[in-house]
């Protein structure tokens, strides 16, 4: 679930997509889906947006199975282990429900800590980025059977390490986080530190994960580092000169060739690996996706509301430009505005308080 990656790799896609289903959630969606089988899970507000609704979606059918009213607001994610959906919720509450009935099987309760991004789970272990006032950055490592603490790291505070924090990221016996201007590699069998590295601007995007390196982006460049040594390997600029071109980077995405950044304001830009020089750049108006050979974009653009009316109205598409050649492709969904997920040959689309499956028919 980390926003930070958006590359789905080789996914056998259909030439065309049909929509399948279209599930009504009980409220607008707050999550993206977490798809594993023939089941969907998704986190929806309830209508004061005060509280949190986890759904249970039938994946062939898009039929809800059961539904989970839970006091709090939700992080925007899910992870899946051993069975356990599990829910974290912002004012420092983790919670366990079982994945098949929505049974909640246990909660466990973060004093003074506010919990930033949704859990990590990896070998039934969970690991939190969490904040102890005032913005101490902890890496809590907890037992997914029973939320039973392992460890707790405290990051070190160099340079500017507030709430601007991402979802941490495992390879390997390492957990990275990456905070303010810092990406730091913990070692969670030890609980000892590996590597750690400041930067020079406060840090929005990644860690990403590709073969042996990490990557990473602040408001100049993206970084690649090696996973085990913390050894940079190339920085990816988004300009260059005295007056460098200040971006925020929202996401990254690798493939075996090129390194994808989509920053604000509106572009997106793609270099190559091998050499960290920038091949093309493209306007975006939201989020984006990697899918084999495809970049999936969030567009938008205005038309008249009604034939010849003077008044305009914003549309909202989902459009599919070539990844090598950033040349616009035939296929283009209306009325969307979310990144796709992909799955199994499928892609799943949400807006509002609805979900979409598409696919072959």
């Amino acid at each position: 679930m980390n926003n930070g990656n958006v590359n789905y790799g080789s996914v056998d896609l259909p030439d065309e997509f049909q929509k399948l289903w279209t599930c009504k959630a009980p409220s607008e969606i707050s999550s993206d889906p977490l798809i594993v089988g023939d089941r969907i899970w998704i986190l929806a507000h309830d209508g004061s947006f005060m509280d949190s609704i986890l759904v249970c979606i039938y994946r062939k059918s898009g039929k809800i199975i059961w539904q989970k009213e839970i006091r709090g607001i939700a992080t925007p994610g899910l992870c899946l282990s051993s069975g356990s959906i599990i829910v974290t919720l912002i004012d420092g509450t983790i919670c366990s429900f079982d994945s098949d009935t929505g049974v909640e099987k246990w909660q466990k309760k973060l004093d003074n800590f506010k919990i930033l991004h949704p859990g990590l789970l990896f070998d039934e272990n969970i690991a939190i980025a969490i904040s102890r006032p005032p913005d101490e950055p902890h890496i809590l490592l907890l037992d997914s059977n029973t939320g039973s603490e392992k460890f707790s790291f405290s990051c070190p505070k160099l340079g500017f390490f507030g709430n601007t924090w991402q979802m941490p990221v495992q390879t390997g016996n390492l957990i990275i986080l990456v905070y303010g201007t810092n990406v730091i590699a913990v070692n969670f069998e030890s609980g000892r530190e590996e590597w750690h590295h400041s930067t020079e601007g406060s840090l929005q995007a990644g860690p990403a994960i590709h073969s042996d390196s990490v990557f990473f982006g602040s408001g100049y460049e993206l970084y690649q580092f090696e996973v085990k040594t913390g050894i940079q390997k190339n920085v990816f600029r988004f300009s260059e000169g005295p007056k460098r071109k200040i971006c925020v980077p929202l996401s990254i995405a690798i493939t075996e060739n090129r390194v994808f950044g989509g920053v604000l304001p509106g572009n997106l830009y793609a270099f190559s690996l091998s050499d960290a020089k920038l091949l093309s750049s493209c306007v975006i108006s939201g989020g984006y996706a990697v899918a084999s050979n495809s970049i999936w974009l969030s567009t938008g653009y205005w038309s008249d509301a009604e034939p010849g009316s003077y008044s305009k109205k914003w549309n909202y598409e989902l459009q599919e430009i070539d990844a090598n050649s950033f040349k616009k492709k035939t296929r283009n969904i209306t009325g969307v505005f979310e990144n796709p997920v992909f799955s199994e040959g499928q892609m799943f689309l949400r807006y509002g308080n609805s979900i979409s499956a598409f696919g072959r028919a």
